[in-house]
């Protein structure tokens, strides 16, 4: 799993291009994902393979406790 912290914070959470390639040439297994947050929006998901590996998807989760002092 690879955790990022938002790059662009406020903006919400989405892989950039940059972020798509990695995952698509480095994180290339179906179980592979990739949990982002965004501090400012408070928000937070995992992305990771449909079946075929053809695409990325954005599953969202609750912003996480732990999170809740770290910014």
């Amino acid at each position: 799993m690879c955790i990022r912290d938002s790059t662009h914070p406020g903006f919400g959470i989405f892989l950039s291009g940059m972020d798509l390639f990695i995952h698509q040439n480095f994180f290339t297994q179906i179980w592979h994902v990739a949990y982002v947050l965004d501090p400012r929006a408070r928000t937070s998901g995992f992305f990771s393979w449909n079946r075929q590996r053809t695409k990325v998807n954005r599953y969202d989760f609750m912003w996480p406790e732990w999170a809740a002092d770290s910014w």
